[in-house]
């Protein structure tokens, strides 16, 4: 379990995008530094007609040429991006004709139960059944700021860039975050419906994952992957202080803490722990540590907002696909390491 670092591509494709005229500045994802579109933050109606001329030949292209202009909310399923599309003459229609127009020269459905357009082909139908557990509900009900995605952006960049600017700590498992999203651009729907939506369109099927959520944050993890309350090591022997410590909130930013608060940097893919581990200490406010047989194990892009530093260390641990690890808490500094069940 070594980290590996994606390879940059030269398309847009894979790049994610935050609304620039939401917050003055942009993410920053695979292919540098990326311009939204200001017209992304504008809910226009989506049953409104406006002027369509399709000049893209693909329709991951098509469907974010759109998200430029159009209300409303459309997601991708990841794998659709590069099917060639006939250029279409230049018309008025509304958005909703014209997510129909290109799911229908794509051979593909529509599915608009959840506040925005899922397109997808027919063998797919098991997507549209995707929600989040029960145990959400009602907790994740905000309503996120206008968001949008290239094909191929994996789902712990989706997930950091989605937390960083709405406030929320969001980690998957190593199962579930290595997956790439479809193109998508969301408005108008709460932060619950945006996770679905992404998980949809990066093909994760329903009953193949679990979703554990706080009220500082939302875990999702594989069936696979067996979620644990803790990976705390040494509970039943911490001292006085130790345990405060574990409680203090505590934010940590992944691969790096911003520079600027309207940037942040995605795309890079996991860092081995041996090079988070600087950034990692420096940002939780103690030493950090790891034996030395687990310094090549990935720790991918991640953002925790405002979570006890307990929470932080758990959601740091937890992603790994092995569950004997954990970490130990003495003297103000933590030691990551192996742990064997007896």
């Amino acid at each position: 379990m070594t980290a590996k670092r994606k390879k940059r591509g030269d398309s847009f494709l894979g790049i994610a995008l935050i609304s620039c005229a939401l917050f003055g500045g942009c993410a920053t994802a695979p292919g540098g530094p990326a311009e939204a579109p200001a017209q992304l933050a504008v809910a226009a109606d989506p049953n409104a007609p406006i002027s369509w001329h399709l000049t893209a030949n693909r329709l991951g292209f098509a469907l974010r040429g759109l998200g430029e202009t159009a209300g409303g909310g459309a997601v991708l399923m990841n794998g659709l991006e590069e099917y060639p599309l006939a250029p279409q003459a230049k018309t008025e229609l509304s958005a909703r004709a014209i997510l129909d127009i290109l799911a229908r020269e794509a051979d593909c459905r529509v599915d608009r139960a959840d506040g925005y357009a899922f397109i997808y082909p027919t063998d797919y139908e098991i997507l549209t059944g995707l929600r989040l557990d029960e145990a959400l509900a009602g907790k994740f009900d905000k309503e996120v700021l206008p968001f949008s995605l290239g094909a191929g952006t994996s789902l712990y960049d989706a997930f950091a860039l989605l937390g960083y600017y709405n406030g929320i700590t969001i980690i998957a498992d190593n199962a579930v975050a290595e997956a790439e999203s479809g193109e998508l651009y969301l408005r108008g729907v709460s932060l619950q419906s945006a996770v679905e939506a992404i998980l949809k369109s990066a093909r994760i099927v329903p009953g193949s994952f679990a979703a554990i959520g706080t009220e500082d944050h939302v875990y999702i993890h594989s069936l696979e992957n067996p979620a644990r309350r803790s990976v705390l090591l040494n509970g039943d022997s911490l001292n006085a202080e130790d345990a405060a410590r574990l409680e203090q909130k505590v934010s940590l930013h992944l691969p790096k803490a911003p520079d600027d608060a309207r940037h942040f940097e995605a795309g890079g893919g996991a860092m081995s722990l041996r090079d988070a581990l600087p950034a990692i200490s420096q940002q939780l406010g103690l030493s950090v540590r790891a034996e030395e047989r687990l310094h090549d194990f990935p720790i991918n892009p991640a953002v925790m907002n405002d979570v006890p530093l307990r929470t932080a260390l758990d959601l740091l641990i937890m992603p790994w696909l092995i569950p004997q690890f954990g970490y130990e808490m003495e003297g103000g500094a933590a030691t990551i390491r192996y742990a064997p069940e007896p």
